[in-house]
């Protein structure tokens, strides 16, 4: 296990140069990605489904009982992440036409509960706030008019926050790091056996037809 070891060791020192190349290249391309990337910001909304507040007796249980199946709440998700919701909430966000494709509304539903979370991306941190409040909005007011049993309410008493999402520069180069110094052990090693290989082959060849030992790559008269 030892002698392995030292093997691997002393093959990455015949080629720590191109261990070196690679790793300054894939942080290289790490360092352009993050320049190149604008940043890009967050924003979440909880929001619960529940019967509507002036249901009575039966119709109330009836209602308490489909707003917590998985079919509802499914098609509650996918109803306030469809255009029906989106393109008014853009259009009230002020996102112009050509901005939209890259904002992002995500809507998923938290387990065990019959709770929506909205969560929008994108590049600008107060249109992606005011996106995230205008999703909540319509899909409030289209989700009453489809579905008159349910209401939706929102959970979250502060609002007007956006987190950046975007990759550090120092989890980047870590990533860059880890990804190039891996990338370039494997191809050290593999160049290194495929250069020995080669030279295997050449030193066989050449016993094969002198009919003659080689010892350190000069012939040996018999």
């Amino acid at each position: 296990m030892w002698d392995d070891t030292n093997l691997v060791l002393v093959r990455l020192l015949r080629r720590w140069w191109m261990v070196v190349i690679i790793l300054g290249i894939v942080m290289g391309l790490a360092v352009q990605q993050v320049l190149s990337s604008p940043d890009r910001y967050r924003s979440t909304a909880l929001v619960v489904a529940s019967p509507q507040r002036n249901l009575q007796g039966a119709e109330y249980l009836r209602a308490l009982d489909l707003v917590s199946g998985a079919e509802v709440k499914a098609t509650y998700a996918d109803l306030f992440s469809s255009s029906l919701v989106v393109d008014p909430a853009m259009d009230a966000a002020g996102i112009d036409e050509d901005s939209r494709s890259e904002y992002r509304v995500r809507v998923t539903t938290e387990p065990e509960s019959s709770i929506l979370r909205i969560v929008t991306e994108g590049p600008d941190r107060q249109n992606v706030i005011a996106l995230n409040e205008a999703v909540e909005a319509s899909g409030t007011q289209v989700g009453g008019d489809l579905y008159p049993l349910f209401q939706f309410t929102s959970l979250e008493a502060a609002r007007g926050d956006a987190a950046v999402v975007s990759l550090s520069w120092f989890r980047a180069l870590v990533l860059a790091g880890v990804i190039g110094l891996g990338l370039g052990v494997l191809v050290a090693l593999w160049v290194d056996s495929l250069l020995q290989y080669r030279r295997s082959n050449l030193r066989q060849s050449n016993v094969q037809l002198t009919g003659t030992p080689t010892i350190g790559g000069a012939s040996e008269p018999t």
